[in-house]
């Protein structure tokens, strides 16, 4: 139990209750997926319920996310870098 405490006091530092709920739910499910013993998949958020994607499924097609958006400035204002 003493585990569970330390997740739990590293994540209030993580930001919002909601965001610290949806990843703990990405992890959860991801134990979940290896305890039923799949592999080759991914877990994804289908909101409200957290769905297993074949790999191959999620990487059949280019994915983008356009360069002016939100999220982009956000993660560029963190320190990450593109490579351009």
């Amino acid at each position: 139990m003493e585990h569970k405490h330390d997740l739990l006091r590293a994540a209030e530092g993580a930001g919002d209750t909601l965001s610290i709920a949806t990843w703990m739910s990405f992890g959860a499910a991801a134990v979940r997926a290896l305890a039923e013993g799949r592999s080759g998949i991914m877990v994804a958020l289908d909101p409200p319920v957290v769905n297993y994607v074949p790999l191959a499924a999620s990487i059949s097609r280019m994915k983008t996310v356009p360069l002016e958006c939100d999220t982009v400035h956000t993660v560029r204002d963190l320190g990450v870098s593109f490579g351009d």
